[in-house]
């Protein structure tokens, strides 16, 4: 049976390859269905080593508080996950991108910003979008993204600024609050955004190999910048007129990109 009968889906919307099924933080896959949901993705990101990632974090489907899975309507297989995590600083919530998958045949087809869009659409309904938004990445394409994010949404703001290596001190200061939260254990370069180790502490195999950038300035950075093991530490920060257009300007400007089909 596919995950769209066996999951008990907060939400069901129809995509333009299947389908985005949203789990809120009161419920999560059953163990069967989470072993299925790696398999799917191993097997659409096959020279990504998918079961390492959640092996190295056995608990990582309970401990999300939001999970979006992407379903093709012809295999009835995952072929994309995000899934978030709320946490604070000094009792002010922000909201942590924790993963973030899609498979290859998907990619650049604009499936993965309308998946984005589904699951923070949600997550507006129940909690509303946070003042900042934070992840820590080693794939330049990902930073790529929010960076287009926050050149699209007036009052918003993104760390760490590429290609300077001096960042403006109100959002260095977010990111070190950040820091202490989401990698508290781990050395971090500020100036650059460096989470040194931090893809080796997590799944140092996961990827087969730094993804590519379409922005030269962006992959130059990473390039230089981190190791196999290490991450970039990304912070977007949102003003409340921000906060306000953000799902609208994803949806408007980035989801209606492609066709979502491979």
């Amino acid at each position: 049976m596919s995950l769209l009968e066996t999951v008990d889906w907060d939400d069901i919307r129809e995509s333009s390859s299947g389908h985005f099924c949203f789990l809120d933080s009161e419920k999560s896959p059953t163990p069967e269905d989470q072993v299925k949901i790696v398999r799917d993705l191993g097997e659409v990101l096959p020279d990504y080593d998918v079961a390492q990632y959640f092996g190295s974090q056995p608990t990582i489907f309970d401990d999300y508080d939001h999970l979006t899975v992407a379903i093709d309507e012809q295999s009835s297989g995952v072929v994309g996950l995000v899934a978030c995590r709320w946490m604070s600083v000094d009792q002010d919530p922000f909201l942590y991108i924790w993963t973030a998958m899609l498979g290859h045949a998907w990619q650049r087809s604009g499936l993965f910003m309308q998946m984005v869009t589904s699951h923070l659409e949600n997550i507006d309904s129940i909690r509303g979008i946070p003042t900042t938004v934070a992840t820590k990445t080693y794939n330049p394409a990902v930073y790529s993204i929010l960076r287009r994010v926050s050149s699209l949404v007036e009052g918003a703001t993104l760390y760490p600024e590429i290609p300077q290596t001096q960042q403006p001190q109100a959002m260095e200061s977010t990111a070190r609050r950040v820091a202490e939260v989401v990698c508290p254990s781990l050395a971090i370069e500020f100036d650059v955004g460096r989470v040194v180790g931090g893809q080796g502490v997590l799944a140092p195999d996961f990827f087969p190999g730094m993804p590519f950038s379409t922005d030269p300035d962006v992959h130059d950075h990473f390039a230089k910048c981190v190791t196999r093991d290490d991450q970039i530490l990304c912070v977007l920060d949102l003003s409340p007129r921000a906060r306000s257009q953000l799902v609208g300007v994803i949806s408007d400007r980035l989801a209606s990109a492609g066709t979502g089909k491979p």
